[in-house]
C-alpha cells in the first residue's frame, strides 16, 4: 500500500505537509447544502405532475398518479377505509373477508385526510413531500456519520439522492432493436432515491428509519449507553408496523455485523446481543402478525400466493450491474478500503469507532448481496436503502484504493495536490457516471404524461360515473369494469371492484378474463348473467374504452342507471325464477 493510501484513510497522529487542516464547523454552511440538495430533488420530481395537470385535455382528468397506479390506488384504498377504522377487510377482492388487516402509515395518512377533508392526491402529496424531506435529512446525517471528509460525505449524499445505475444502456439499445431487453434493469425504485422520491414516497420514507435504525444501534454500540437501543427499537417497531419487510433487512444486517464482531475480536460481546435482543423483542409483533395472517387467513394467505403476479424480481447479477451502475463494481473495491476518508488525525477510541461504523457498511452490503435473492416473491424488497451502503462503499473505493493507484502514478504534478483538483474530479466523474439513467426516468415521465392517456387520465364521464357509484340510491354492491377504472374504484367509490389488483385481487387472471367477457358485447346474455350471478355482482361500469368497442350493452338483465357519452353504469337484475 502507498503512503499516499495510508496518510489520507489510516486514523492514525502523522506529521508533516500530508496532514490537512481541520475546517473549522460551518453549521449554516452545512445545513445550506443538504437543504440545496433535497429541495433540487423536491422541486424536479414535483415538475411532472405539475406537467401532468398543465397537460390534461379538457374532457379528461389527470389522477394525480406517476407511475405504478395500481399499487398506488391499493395505498389510496387503505387509506380511505383507514380514515373510519384502523382495521380494515382487504378493500380490493369482491369475497367478503374479515376486517383484520393494519398498516401504520396509510391509517395515519387516512385519519389525516378525514380530519382534513383533503382530496387523497393532495394528502399523498403532502407525504411524498414530507417523505422527501425527512428521508434528505436523516441520509445527510447518515453520510456525517460514517465520513468524517466534506468532500466523502457530500459526495456520498449526492449519489444516494439522485445517483442511478445504467439503465439508460438498455434504453439506447431498445433504439435498434425495438424492445427494451430486461425493464427490471431499469425501473426498479427500492434501490433509487431519485426514483423512490418521483413516485414511491413510502421506500424512501422506510429507507429513512432504516438509517437512522443503524446509526443509533452504532452510537450505542460505541457509547456502552442503552438510551439509543431504546430510540432504535421503537423505530423498528414503527418500521415494522408499516412496510415489514424492512425489518427483515434491520434484523439480517444487525445479526451479520454481531457475527463479524464475534470473528473480528474473537469474543461474544453480551452488550451487542441485549441490543439486538430489545431492537428484536420490540418490533417483532408486526412481523408475528404478517407472517400469521398469511399463513392462517385465507384472504391474505391468498394476496401473498399472488405476489409473483407481478413478475417483479432482484435481476440477475449481469442486471444487476446494470441496474445499479459501475458503481456497484467500485463498491466491491470498497471493501478493501481499510478505514473512511478523514479530515484529520484522530484518537484511538474515535478511530476505532470510524473504522468499525465502516466495517458496519460494508457488512450491510455483503448481507445485501445474500438478502436480494432470498427465495420468495418479495426479494425485490430487499433493495430497499442498498443504494446507501453501494454509493457509500463506492466513495471509499475512489478516495481509498483508487487514490493510492493513481496517487502512485509518476506523472503526477508535484505542484498540486490531490484534494486541489484530482480527489474532486474524480467525485464528479462518479456523479456523471450515476446521473444519466436519472434524468431519463425524469423526462421520461414528461413523454408518457404527454400522451394524456390512461391510467394516468381518466374521462370526466368515467369519474362522473365513480361519483354516482360511491352513493347508489340502490345502496352499495360489487362493480365489475375493466381494470383500468377497476384499480381506481375503492379508492374513488368505496364499493367493492370486482377487478382491481394484480395481488390484491383474489382469483387475479381468472377474474381478468372473466371482466372482459363480461363487458364483451358479443357474449350471451346468459353467459354474462352466469357471471355476475356466480360473484353476486351488482353493478356494470362500462367506459370510454368499451364504449369504442360498443356504444352500449343490449342485454335485458341489465338496466342503464347512469349515462353518459364516455360511461355508463348499468345494474344487473336477475330473471325472475321461472321467467
Amino acid at each position: 500500500m502507498s503512503m499516499n493510501l495510508r496518510t489520507s484513510l489510516n486514523p492514525v497522529k502523522v506529521t508533516g505537509p500530508v496532514v490537512e487542516k481541520a475546517v473549522p464547523a460551518r453549521p449554516v454552511s452545512e445545513f445550506k447544502f443538504p437543504a440545496a440538495i433535497t429541495g433540487l430533488v423536491l422541486v424536479f420530481t414535483s415538475l411532472p405532475y405539475l406537467f401532468g395537470y398543465l397537460r390534461t385535455p379538457q374532457n379528461k382528468v389527470f389522477m394525480g398518479i406517476m407511475l405504478d397506479v395500481p399499487d398506488t390506488t391499493q395505498y389510496w384504498a387503505w387509506m380511505r377505509e383507514m380514515g373510519h377504522t384502523w382495521v380494515i377487510a382487504n378493500p380490493l377482492t369482491s369475497e367478503p373477508n374479515d376486517p383484520v388487516f393494519f398498516n401504520l402509515l396509510w391509517g395515519f395518512l387516512g385519519h389525516f385526510q378525514a380530519l382534513t377533508g383533503l382530496e387523497q392526491v393532495w394528502v399523498y402529496q403532502l407525504f411524498r413531500s414530507g417523505a422527501i424531506g425527512l428521508f434528505g435529512w436523516l441520509a445527510w446525517l447518515f453520510c456525517k456519520f460514517i465520513f468524517a471528509r466534506p468532500l466523502a460525505y457530500r459526495t456520498a449524499y449526492v449519489l444516494i439522492l439522485l445517483g442511478s445505475g445504467w439503465g439508460w444502456l438498455p434504453v439506447a439499445i431498445k433504439q435498434f432493436t425495438g424492445t427494451l431487453s430486461n425493464p427490471l434493469a431499469v425501473f426498479i425504485a427500492e434501490p433509487n432515491g431519485f426514483y423512490s422520491a418521483l413516485a414511491f414516497p413510502h421506500l424512501i420514507f422506510s429507507a429513512a428509519l432504516l438509517l437512522t435504525i443503524f446509526r443509533l444501534t452504532l452510537v450505542a454500540g460505541e457509547s456502552g449507553r442503552f438510551g439509543p437501543v431504546w430510540a432504535a427499537a421503537g423505530l423498528a417497531l414503527v418500521l415494522g408496523l408499516e412496510h415489514t419487510y424492512d425489518l427483515i433487512i434491520v434484523y439480517a444486517v444487525l445479526g451479520a455485523y454481531w457475527l463479524w464482531r464475534v470473528a473480528r475480536f474473537r469474543r461474544i460481546e453480551w452488550f451487542w446481543i441485549r441490543l439486538g435482543l430489545v431492537i428484536g423483542l420490540v418490533s417483532a409483533l408486526p412481523s408475528l402478525y404478517s407472517a400469521y395472517l398469511t399463513v392462517a387467513n385465507p384472504t391474505w394467505k391468498g394476496v401473498l400466493a399472488q405476489y409473483g403476479n407481478g413478475l417483479v424480481y432482484t435481476p440477475d447479477p449481469f442486471n444487476l450491474v446494470i441496474l445499479m451502475g459501475p458503481l456497484l463494481l467500485l463498491a466491491f473495491l470498497g471493501l478493501l478500503a481499510p478505514a473512511p476518508p478523514t479530515l484529520k488525525p484522530m484518537e484511538s477510541g474515535q478511530a476505532r469507532a470510524a473504522n468499525e461504523r465502516l466495517e458496519f457498511i460494508k457488512v450491510w452490503f455483503v448481507a445485501g448481496c445474500f438478502l436480494i435473492y432470498i427465495p420468495t416473491d418479495f426479494q425485490v424488497k430487499m433493495l430497499n436503502g442498498w443504494q446507501v451502503p453501494v454509493f457509500l462503499l463506492a466513495v471509499a473505493a475512489i478516495l481509498g484504493p483508487v487514490r493510492g493507484v493513481l496517487g502512485s502514478l509518476k506523472w503526477r504534478s508535484e505542484r498540486v495536490t490531490w484534494s486541489s483538483w484530482f480527489e474532486p474530479g474524480l467525485c464528479a466523474l462518479l456523479l456523471a457516471v450515476a446521473l444519466p439513467t436519472t434524468l431519463y426516468l425524469f423526462s421520461w415521465r414528461l413523454v408518457d404524461l404527454n400522451r394524456a392517456t390512461a391510467p394516468y387520465y381518466l374521462e370526466k364521464d368515467e369519474l362522473a360515473a365513480m361519483a354516482w357509484l360511491e352513493k347508489p340510491p340502490q345502496g352499495p354492491g360489487i362493480v365489475l369494469s375493466s381494470e383500468t377504472l377497476g384499480q381506481y374504484l375503492a379508492p374513488r367509490t368505496g364499493q367493492r371492484p370486482f377487478l382491481a389488483h394484480w395481488a390484491m385481487t383474489l382469483e387475479y387472471y381468472k377474474k381478468r378474463d372473466l371482466a372482459a367477457e363480461a363487458l364483451n358485447p358479443a357474449t350471451s346474455s346468459e353467459r354474462r348473467a352466469a357471471i355476475l350471478a356466480e360473484y353476486h355482482i351488482k353493478y356494470l361500469l362500462y367506459g370510454s374504452a368499451e364504449k369504442r368497442a360498443a356504444p352500449e350493452l343490449t342485454d335485458p338483465r341489465l338496466q342503464k342507471a347512469f349515462s353518459f357519452p364516455q360511461a355508463d353504469v348499468y345494474i344487473y337484475a336477475p330473471a325472475e325464477p321461472g321467467g
